[in-house]
């Protein structure tokens, strides 16, 4: 076996045969975890089967009773095989269908997966006695997207006892720890930034969603599985040539507390401004906040009278973003007051 194709065509193999109740082949481990009928099949009939596709299979170990291990097989009852749905939002291409149906065929217990771009869903055959629909759901979301498990049948009719309703109550607190963070960032010229930004910050584990702004100079970003956090988003972005910091909004215990709806303006020092291309490249860094209304820098007696939303941004991010256009230090000069 050299990819995923081989994997799934000897899981398929596998199914066609009278006697296999359940199969998963593991690409890593080069071997195949077999749940078999003995009345009905054999396990050399079984390696049979496996070289007519192409492949050379053999027992790997050998039990007293001269049965192939790990291949397994239950003489008293057939393994609980249920057939369920888990919607999937935030698959883009091909290439999510296929890491979604690489990583989850590997699972233990996963029989085969089937996953539809367009209808955003995949249809997945397990054995309930190893893993169940919302623990694959579970694993999706941990590779960035939102999954919600849906119907699941046991033998051909759906469930709807308490397992059903355990796995929906499970997706359920997973979806609802999704964490919301704002990213602003600096640098983005057009809309081959913004795609880097989006490609950049999708990549990283744990990511549901991603919204870059290239107006806003901002990126609102949904964290979940507690994998990646906002300074690790930041970190990332900063690698690939932006400016970027976690945005985080003034709270109720700040000091300057002027009314939701009011601009407020304030007065910043600023030393190391020489000429004017100084004082445009502090303007074009802090004018593409979001919250700044407006920003009015002397050169003469070195200062910026900047115009905000306090909603948005605060005197200390002001003063922070002036530092980063260039080699320059900022204070605060005056008190901030209302327009």
């Amino acid at each position: 076996m050299t990819c995923i194709s081989c994997v799934r065509s000897i899981e398929t193999c596998l199914s066609e045969v009278e006697g296999v109740n359940a199969s998963s082949v593991s690409l890593s481990e080069n071997c195949a975890h077999v749940v078999i009928n003995l009345s009905t099949v054999s396990i050399q009939q079984v390696c049979d089967a496996i070289n007519g596709c192409g492949f050379v299979a053999k027992p790997r170990f050998h039990n007293h009773d001269n049965m192939t291990l790990p291949v397994k097989h239950d003489d008293f009852s057939e393994p609980d095989m249920l057939t369920g749905t888990i919607h999937i939002e935030g698959m883009t291409c091909g290439a999510c269908v296929k890491n979604i149906e690489a990583n989850i065929s590997q699972l233990k217990g996963v029989v085969s997966i089937s996953v539809s771009l367009v209808e955003k869903l995949a249809t997945v055959k397990l054995n309930s006695g190893i893993t169940s629909i919302s623990a694959i759901a579970e694993e999706i979301s941990d590779m960035g997207y939102e999954a919600e498990g849906d119907d699941v049948k046991l033998h051909g009719s759906q469930t709807t006892g308490k397992d059903a309703q355990s796995d929906e109550a499970a997706v359920a607190e997973s979806s609802s720890a999704d964490e919301d963070v704002m990213i602003s960032i600096s640098g983005m010229t057009c809309d081959s930034c913004v795609k880097a930004v989006e490609s950049c910050i999708s990549s990283l584990p744990g990511i549901s969603a991603v919204t870059v702004s290239l107006a806003d100079g901002m990126a609102r970003v949904s964290l979940s599985g507690h994998l990646t956090t906002a300074a690790d988003v930041a970190a990332a972005v900063n690698d690939i040539g932006f400016d970027a910091s976690v945005f985080q909004p003034p709270n109720a215990t700040s000091s300057v507390t002027p009314s939701s709806s009011a601009s407020v303006q304030v007065l910043i020092g600023i030393r190391g401004m020489h000429c004017n291309s100084c004082t445009r490249a502090i303007e074009g860094h802090v004018s593409s906040a979001v919250g700044v209304h407006s920003i009015v820098i002397s050169l003469l007696d070195e200062t910026a009278k900047i115009q905000y939303s306090p909603q948005h941004i605060t005197p200390d991010q002001l003063k922070q973003l002036i530092e980063k256009a260039g080699n320059f230090e900022a204070f605060i000069n005056s008190d901030i007051s209302k327009c």
